[in-house]
């Protein structure tokens, strides 16, 4: 039976960025990473293998931080500074949450498109409004509000 610790989101990023620096570290070939407190830090407070790192974090957290070792690497390689690990982990989960909005809006933006449709027909008594133009036939607004609907739609839901 495995004991999964209770370990905080800062705590997760702190100790990827320790996994990704102590991999790195050793091969750096200019002294001043070598000789970095981060790198000493790094080195001391790394897992002894990569099972016992695979065990903290989810399969997509353990291929995020590879890719970002792998492009840490041939940044190393090129004389190019390294990459952040937890800011890159951050910009991976933002794009990936965004993706997955984007696909869910796209799946459903046509049907609460024809609701709200219904609902604003009915409500100003005009059998066949439509959002037409830019400001002044509304055509803005309605498409504004379509995906607030699909935003709240999509939180509510929990996806």
């Amino acid at each position: 039976m495995t004991i999964v610790p209770n370990i905080s989101r800062r705590q997760l990023l702190a100790s990827a960025a320790t996994i990704t620096a102590a991999e790195i570290a050793p091969n750096l070939g200019f002294e001043a990473h070598v000789r970095s407190e981060i790198t000493q830090q790094a080195q001391a407070l790394a897992p002894a293998s990569r099972e016992a790192q695979a065990q903290n974090f989810s399969a997509v957290t353990s291929l995020r931080l590879q890719e970002i070792a792998d492009r840490n690497r041939i940044r190393q390689e090129a004389g190019l500074p390294l990459l952040s690990v937890p800011k890159e982990l951050r910009r991976m989960k933002v794009g990936a949450d965004a993706e997955k909005f984007r696909n869910f809006a796209e799946a459903h933006r046509k049907r609460v498109y024809q609701k709200m449709l219904a609902r604003v027909r009915r409500q100003c008594g005009d059998p066949h409004w439509a959002p037409t133009g830019m400001l002044s036939g509304g055509g803005l607004w309605f498409g504004g509000r379509v995906d607030e609907q699909l935003t709240r739609l999509y939180c509510r839901l929990g996806v």
